[in-house]
């Protein structure tokens, strides 16, 4: 027995086992009721189609059952973390990663490698046009990726990752300093003078201070003092208010898809709202 005074660890609560077991619990009746309410459904023949009102197909009312199934499972997160939200979740990452590996492998390897290169090489009568031997560039970079899962030729690797920063530096560095330096600077000089209203004008003034602002807030190479400092707090104001109308935003935009999905459960499965 560990008294008040015993410097040895009390150990975890032993709660563990009775919350695993009501989740359990939980989760089965949840399922039960949901396996009892598309039976329900499929009896009454009330899974049909909303645009022509037609008793759904086998397979199409079970790919129904399915999404209602899992957008319930990814819901109960909302509850607590539950093996129904991991089977819908890891079910989701599994999906979502072999197409993308089938897109990939159709789209590149096929299309862009297997077509125009190695078909050519093996059948060079039903070729509709000669090897394009520049294609082992980008073959020979890849092996050096893949390089780096063998210790000892790890190194080959760098050459294609310096290739491939390189080549993206070098590509997406004009293209900034044009699309967001400059054109930025210059839509915001030359719209000013030319609105077609005293609101559209007020509009250009109000971009213009701000964009201004916003530059001299950033400026830390000298001591703010003065009317530089007041411009600096002009164009922190300036980035609030860009930073909450992004988050409003974002957050509009996450109700968005959880409206979708509530009224998918309600029309397309449930048929509580008609279409």
């Amino acid at each position: 027995m560990i008294g008040p005074d015993d410097p040895r660890p009390a150990g975890p609560p032993a709660s563990g086992p009775p919350r695993v077991a009501s989740g359990v619990v939980v989760g089965l009746v949840l399922v039960s009721a949901f396996i009892a309410v598309n039976v329900w459904l499929v009896a009454a023949g009330r899974l049909r189609d909303g645009a022509t009102g037609r008793v759904l197909a086998t397979l199409d009312g079970l790919g129904i059952m399915l999404a209602a199934g899992l957008t319930l499972a990814i819901l109960s997160f909302l509850w607590r973390d539950n093996p129904l939200f991991k089977l819908a979740e890891h079910l989701f990452l599994g999906v979502s990663v072999g197409y993308g590996i089938t897109i990939a492998v159709h789209q590149y390897l096929r299309k862009q490698l297997w077509v125009p290169l190695v078909e050519p090489i093996l059948h060079p009568g039903r070729a509709e046009q000669a090897p394009q031997w520049a294609l082992l560039v980008p073959v020979v970079l890849g092996l050096c990726l893949l390089a780096r899962f063998v210790p000892r030729a790890a190194w080959l690797s760098r050459y294609a990752f310096a290739m491939m920063v390189g080549w993206a530096a070098g590509l997406m560095v004009p293209y900034v300093i044009y699309s967001y330096v400059y054109k930025q600077t210059a839509a915001s000089l030359v719209a000013v003078g030319r609105g077609p209203t005293l609101a559209g004008e007020l509009s250009n003034l109000v971009a213009l201070a701000g964009v201004l602002s916003v530059l001299v807030y950033f400026v830390y190479s000298v001591r703010r003092r003065g009317l530089l400092r007041r411009t600096a707090q002009v164009g922190l104001l300036f980035l609030m208010v860009s930073f909450g109308a992004t988050f409003g935003f974002t957050v509009m935009a996450r109700i968005s898809l959880l409206t979708g999905r509530a009224m998918f459960l309600l029309t397309d499965w449930l048929h509580v709202i008609d279409p």
